[in-house]
């Protein structure tokens, strides 16, 4: 949450060490948000299994990185 536009924002699912996990295909990508607001981003990875322990990264032009941890 936040009173200011998140601008720019890019995901990428990393697995445990931190190493992309690819292919992956976002329904959006290099998206703006506005205050307070809430957003659904779909993510195929094809065949590619999501390991334990990933995460989504997410960061952006005036938003710092975070890790969120994934569960399947």
């Amino acid at each position: 949450p936040s009173h200011a536009v998140a601008f720019f924002l890019r995901l990428a699912v990393k697995d445990k060490s931190g190493q992309l996990i690819t292919p992956a295909f976002y329904s959006e990508n290099y998206l703006s948000m506005e205050p307070n607001s809430c957003k659904t981003i779909e993510c195929n990875l094809g065949e590619t299994a999501l390991p334990k322990g990933a995460k989504l990264m997410v960061e952006g032009w005036n938003v710092a990185e975070q890790n969120l941890t994934l569960r399947k």
